[in-house]
């Protein structure tokens, strides 16, 4: 597509920068996803934790309920989740 609009006169300089921007923003944006998805892989091939497991995060008690990639779900002693 950039090539036919550079052979029709078409400048594509602003094209080219705003996909640039586009690419960092988004980039930017998805850092966190990234972050989350990995850490939820390696916690489930190194079997960190199970569905069960009693785990202690901070000053809280509770038991794993659930597990996906990006998230745990645990419920505490006092039945909050």
């Amino acid at each position: 597509i950039m090539i036919v609009l550079s052979e029709i006169g078409v400048n594509i300089a602003p094209l080219l920068a705003g996909a640039g921007a586009l690419g960092l923003a988004i980039s930017f944006g998805s850092q966190t996803l990234v972050k989350d998805i990995i850490t939820g892989v390696f916690i489930q091939f190194e079997n960190g934790m199970n569905t069960g497991d009693l785990v202690t995060i901070g000053p809280l008690t509770g038991t794993v309920e659930r597990m996906s990639i990006r998230s745990v779900g645990v419920r505490q002693d006092t039945g909050a989740y």
